[in-house]
């Protein structure tokens, strides 16, 4: 009975993975999650690069070893859906980084340079994940594509702390302004 069940399941491996959720599931999911953070966590932006070179080393070690276990026969993303699906995707987060760096551009801050090559160096890492999926084993497509949101996060989260605590700063000086003007 087993050894039946067993090879009905390896008979018919390729039915049982044919589901794949939608990219517009996961984007109207990312839109309601709640993007509050712990106020006593802090990061740098030298810890967000890390992490982001680190993602970046983690995927091209994992597409070297499928393409050694494929012996580097790799499919063609052809799934038009899907194209359609990731370009959706990332016309949302582009409009989401250009009204952030928009922001921080008209704002008057010494760190801008610093900040846009940060920016910089993740869309790069940005344009191998996309060269990565186009040359990706069938399967490994939903990886490289959280990998692809995870570096949009990072770079929206990049542009939000800086506008914070530009922000911050500002009502800071502005409030110690008037407390100045007011004791005169």
């Amino acid at each position: 009975m087993k050894d039946n069940l067993e090879k009905f399941i390896a008979d018919n491996r390729q039915e049982f993975d044919s589901d794949i959720p939608s990219l517009k599931v996961w984007a109207q999911i990312d839109k309601q999650l709640d993007h509050r953070k712990p106020k006593n966590k802090r990061l740098t932006l030298w810890k967000l690069a890390g992490i982001a070179a680190a993602v970046a080393v983690l995927l091209t070690v994992g597409a070297a070893i499928g393409f050694q276990m494929n012996d580097g026969a790799g499919a063609m993303v052809a799934d038009s859906e899907l194209a359609t699906e990731i370009d959706e995707m990332e016309r949302y987060y582009k409009e989401q980084i250009n009204q952030k760096a928009a922001r921080l551009a008209s704002l008057n801050y010494e760190g801008k340079g610093a900040v846009n090559a940060d920016l910089e160096q993740l869309a790069t890492l940005f344009d191998e994940l996309k060269m990565e999926l186009a040359n990706s084993p069938k399967g490994a497509e939903e990886q490289i594509i959280n990998a692809m949101i995870n570096n949009y996060q990072i770079r929206i989260d990049i542009l939000e702390k800086v506008l914070n605590n530009i922000e911050s700063t500002n009502q800071k000086t502005i409030k110690s302004n008037n407390d100045e003007t007011t004791s005169i």
